[in-house]
């Protein structure tokens, strides 16, 4: 794409080149996108009509769209693809509609997935990128993750129900899957094709050296077989999950406790509720999931172990954020920010964070005017700084802020839950924070970005996507309040951090200066003047180099006019007489001028 700065404020609207051999995705809100190596990923949303399950890569260092088509995959494919900017179509839901991310309940029955909607295979071609596997079903409110090379997705919404599957596409092999959660036995976690079509599924036994399977499907307990067991038939045998029923088996002298097995899956953790809305950032090796909506605002908080495949609940000790959905969470250092969301009730402003080394939650002080309450804004994080832009206040904005965290050293977080001040009210807070010594505490600081003159700007929205490459923060589609949008755009922030730099003072008067007057330099001056006696060395370059101010001309007419105005003392001293001796013009000018 090529940039197209618009002639107000900030912002760089990004075009289709006329080389790209795809073009961009539809108008939409609600999607889901994240940075993997040097490309932005976008996939599913809301076109106005349908859920969609479309599926794009934009790559910075070219600036091309590609679509990504799975084969044999069913997608929805949203809108049309002729015209880029808004869409003036109107339909589909209202406000309460609209959410920034979000998930759903495991039914593949998706609205604009059956029969009663457009839905069709997608045919590769020589403009897209061939995938393979099983692709998500449609769905927007869902939120994305990366992990090393894969793309994820968790959660959402698809027309008729909230979701709760997980889906990882490797961006290297070009391939999507599901994740199942593993279940904890003596074997390793296995692939999607281990489980006989993605049931999970625990290692319970070897007999005769083949693997007992203990499965699980609509809360029932599946066994598969894989020796005989009492009698030696491979039976399937089904119990129901709560059924504590001891089943005892032998094999070959190998005693197999069914019991203290189904024991041990109960204790498995199971993964969050089916939801929509909620916030997910990756620190390390898990994808940690907060909030969201699952038929109630919602505060607990999960964490997903990419190694192990499994997913447990996070306890934390500290004051734990209020229910909410349509929050942001972003990772600075060793630390989750959740900033602002809707509770059902008001919209929020708060900022906490999650220490991911302590376990702990803290309500981050602020100073500075904050943002506007809000939701369905996006929010990312560059060097030191979390930056918002746009969101939900009632309103669609298009404003941008700065949280500056303080340094290490410096930094102050909220823990007792009795001391902490009520986070409803502390939006717009100015206050000086002290510690019990008495002394002044260094908090985050909040500043709205102004405007850059002569920039571009971007158009007011929310429930869009957002995301920071190489210094600069882009921000793709979502919906004004009237129209669904897909215009890409970005601001330059460390063009803001040049703007921010402090300049030292300027040294150059001095250093000329000591060039003039330092005795071993005397051939700088090439000029000196005398001034009741005293000496003023000066060099005609720099006599000249502002003709307003600083030029010999400039200079010569203010001395001439102070003669002429005190010819009678002037004429009188010896340096007049010097002077006349040496130019006799200047005394005729004088003269002539008197």
């Amino acid at each position: 794409m090529n940039p197209t700065p618009s002639s107000k404020e900030g912002w760089t609207i990004l075009t289709p080149s006329p080389h790209s051999p795809s073009l961009p995705p539809c108008q939409r809100s609600l999607h889901a996108a994240a940075v993997v190596k040097d490309s932005l990923y976008v996939f599913g949303g809301y076109d106005g009509q349908n859920r969609v399950n479309d599926f794009y890569q934009y790559h910075f260092p070219s600036g091309i769209w590609r679509e990504i088509v799975t084969v044999g995959g069913n997608v929805l494919v949203g809108g049309t693809h002729a015209s880029f900017g808004n869409n003036n179509n109107q339909g589909g839901g209202n406000h309460a509609d609209m959410a920034a991310v979000g998930g759903a309940n495991g039914t593949n029955n998706a609205a604009g997935w059956n029969n009663n909607n457009a839905s069709r295979q997608r045919l590769p071609s020589g403009n897209n990128i061939t995938a393979t596997g099983n692709v998500p079903t449609p769905r927007d409110r869902h939120a994305a993750v990366v992990h090393n090379s894969t793309f994820y997705i968790f959660g959402g919404f698809d027309g008729t129900s909230r979701v709760s599957d997980l889906y990882g596409f490797d961006v290297d092999r070009l391939v999507w899957r599901e994740v199942r959660p593993a279940v904890v036995g003596n074997g390793p976690p296995m692939d999607d094709d281990d489980r006989g079509g993605g049931v999970p599924a625990a290692v319970v036994g070897n007999h005769n050296n083949n693997r007992r399977i203990v499965g699980f499907q609509n809360n029932n307990i599946v066994d598969a077989g894989g020796g005989g067991v009492d009698g030696g038939n491979n039976n399937v045998n089904m119990q129901g999950w709560h059924n504590h029923v001891n089943h005892r088996g032998r094999e070959n002298g190998l005693e197999v406790d069914f019991h203290q097995e189904l024991i041990q899956q109960q204790h498995q953790h199971q993964p969050p509720s089916p939801r929509h809305s909620h916030s997910a950032v990756v620190y390390k090796d898990g994808m940690y999931v907060f909030g969201g909506y699952d038929g109630s605002y919602r505060s607990d908080f999960h964490e997903f172990d990419f190694v192990h495949s499994t997913w447990r609940p996070v306890f934390a000790s500290g004051r734990t954020p209020r229910a909410r959905y349509r929050a942001t969470a972003c990772v600075h250092e060793d630390m989750m920010i959740l900033f602002g969301g809707h509770d059902g009730t008001r919209h929020l402003s708060d900022v906490h964070t999650f220490d991911f080394l302590a376990q702990n939650w803290s309500l981050l002080m602020t100073d500075g005017v904050p943002p506007l309450p809000r939701d369905s804004h996006v929010s990312v994080v560059y060097k030191n700084s979390m930056y918002v832009f746009g969101g939900s206040t009632g309103s669609a904005m298009n404003d941008l802020h700065e949280l500056t965290f303080p340094t290490p050293s410096e930094d102050h977080m909220t823990t007792d839950a009795f001391a902490a001040p009520d986070y409803s009210t502390i939006a717009g807070s100015t206050a000086t924070f002290h510690d019990e010594g008495g002394e002044a505490i260094s908090i985050a600081k909040w500043r709205q970005i102004p405007p850059v003159p002569g920039g571009g700007i971007a158009v007011h929205r929310f429930c869009h996507v957002g995301a920071v490459y190489h210094g600069s923060f882009y921000v793709f589609g979502g919906y004004d309040g009237s129209s669904r949008l897909n215009d890409f755009c970005k601001y330059d922030l460390a063009l803001d951090d040049l703007f921010d730099t402090t300049v030292p003072p300027s040294t150059l008067l001095t250093d000329l200066q000591s060039f003039l007057y330092d005795e071993g330099c005397l051939s700088v001056s090439d000029i000196t003047i005398m001034v009741e006696n005293i000496p003023i060395r000066c060099h005609k370059i720099m006599l000249m180099r502002c003709p307003d101010v600083h030029s010999a001309i400039s200079l010569r007419n203010k001395a001439l006019g102070y003669v002429l105005s005190h010819f009678e003392a002037v004429s009188k001293t010896s340096a007049f007489e010097d002077m006349a001796r040496c130019n006799v013009e200047l005394v005729f000018e004088i003269l002539k001028n008197r």
